[in-house]
């Protein structure tokens, strides 16, 4: 398993901050942290209401975090492609959902703000944290790269709520906006036979 790992020296997850570690997985701060998009987009699949952007939203956002672990991990090419692609065709989608949005639904951009913010706070720290960077600690458990990871793949899943709410969520909000449904009693139900 040895051939598997990529030497320091052509590793390419060096500039995020976490020392890189022998062994198969060469970042395990990093690496764990991008189970992250995996769990973000589980979360996610069934709440995008069978919307083909959301179902692609939630595969992109996936495939990051195979690629992102494997990239962090032993760093070797397949891994690196995979997390270039998913990471730039997540950017696509989320740019994607963001302007139809603003073309379909305008008003309801303002509840984007929270999750944007949160993306880009995840993005201040993942740049302060870089290696040699201000706030970088290599041997740290706590690694700004990993923080990103867990910022970017929480601002990603709300923002998606929020792009692809699934039809529930539609019925939902005009139920609340008549008359509340009736919950029938069960046992009435059955007396009343």
């Amino acid at each position: 398993m040895a051939h598997w790992r990529r030497p320091d020296a052509e590793h390419p997850a060096a500039a995020d901050g976490e020392r890189l570690h022998p062994g198969l997985i060469a970042q395990p701060v990093n690496t764990i942290t991008s189970a992250a998009y995996l769990l973000a987009a589980c979360r996610l699949w069934p709440e995008a209401g069978g919307s083909v952007r959301g179902r692609a939203l939630c595969l992109a956002m996936a495939a990051n975090g195979v690629g992102s672990m494997g990239f962090h991990g032993p760093g070797d090419e397949l891994s690196h492609r995979i997390h270039d692609v998913s990471l730039w065709s997540t950017i696509g989608v989320m740019t994607t959902d963001i302007g139809v949005m603003a073309v379909r639904r305008p008003r309801q951009l303002t509840g984007l703000v929270g999750p944007l913010a949160v993306l880009a706070a995840g993005a201040v720290v993942n740049a302060m944290t870089r290696t040699g960077g201000r706030w970088c600690r290599p041997d740290s458990a706590l690694q700004g790269h990993g923080i990103w990871h867990l910022a970017s793949a929480a601002g990603l899943a709300a923002a998606g709520r929020r792009l692809h709410p699934g039809p529930g969520a539609a019925g939902a909000r005009r139920r609340s906006a008549r008359q509340p449904r009736r919950r029938r009693n069960p046992m009435a139900a059955r007396l009343s036979r």
